[in-house]
């Protein structure tokens, strides 16, 4: 299992978000709220758990 912590826009991790749903080679199983980044409103936090997918 991987546990990615991501920052950017909102728009940005929702589209990242996005295309690893559509991804064949991980599964996501958890992503937390947007956590807010220290200082910028711009700029937010994802923390989220992938795991890899078994062949078929």
């Amino acid at each position: 299992m991987l546990k990615v912590r991501l920052s950017g826009t909102k728009n940005e991790l929702r589209r990242f978000v996005k295309n690893m749903s559509r991804s064949r080679q991980y599964d996501l199983e958890t992503i937390s709220d947007f956590k807010s980044y220290k200082g910028n409103k711009k700029f937010r936090i994802l923390y989220v758990n992938l795991r890899k997918k078994e062949k078929q």
